[in-house]
């Protein structure tokens, strides 16, 4: 399906890293969500930086724990 494909696509542009390093399990719950998006931009070979942009602040305290890794929360609408 759909999501599947996310996923796979996801993991191609990922290669090489640790899939849980990058989602959690809840992260994965809510890339079910339509509201929800992930979008992974490659810094350097060594460094990513995910910024995960949430329609619904209550969505966004479980991605905290990323810290810097996550650079930054945008509203999509």
């Amino acid at each position: 399906g759909e999501l599947e494909n996310k996923e796979e696509e996801l993991a191609k542009k990922t290669k090489g890293l640790k899939k849980e390093e990058l989602i959690s399990t809840q992260l994965k719950h809510e890339l079910r969500d339509e509201k929800a998006k992930v979008r992974v931009v490659y810094r350097n070979m060594d460094s990513i930086t995910i910024s995960i942009m949430l329609k619904h602040p209550n969505l966004t305290p479980p991605a905290q724990k990323y810290g810097s890794s996550l650079e930054c929360l945008e509203d999509l609408t």
